[in-house]
């Protein structure tokens, strides 16, 4: 059995669909996370947000703001690395994966929710 160099073993690690499909998700977590906490702390200090008639805590209009920073990032790498061979046009690929992160920023939402408005623990 030949030995691989380290190279030659990263290439063959990355080669997999599954390990590229982490990477993509793994990247969009921290630039979700590191927008929120730029946002919340040093844009919004913690100050609710008044549009017209409608308020927004701090919390809710920053999650709103990093998660689709979120999504966008993740599109974009899962598109070019992980589903690169797909025939379909981007747009139809992104509405698909748009949707299906649109449910799961309601789980983020109420989450969230549960987290700082009844137990007073905030995620920075």
């Amino acid at each position: 059995m030949p030995v691989l160099s380290k190279s030659e073993t990263l290439n063959a690690f990355y080669q997999h669909k599954m390990v590229r499909f982490f990477l993509s998700a793994g990247i969009a977590t921290v630039t979700d996370v590191l927008v929120y906490y730029t946002i919340i702390n040093y844009v919004l200090k913690h100050q609710s947000i008044q549009f017209n008639q409608f308020r927004a805590s701090a919390h809710e209009f920053t999650l709103t703001i990093s998660y689709s920073v979120g999504i966008i990032v993740n599109f974009l790498i899962t598109k070019y690395t992980v589903f690169n061979e797909s025939n379909l046009k981007a747009r139809k690929q992104f509405i698909r994966f748009a949707t299906i992160a649109f449910i799961g920023f309601f789980a983020n939402y109420a989450l969230l929710r549960f987290f700082v408005e009844l137990c007073g623990f905030w995620p920075t």
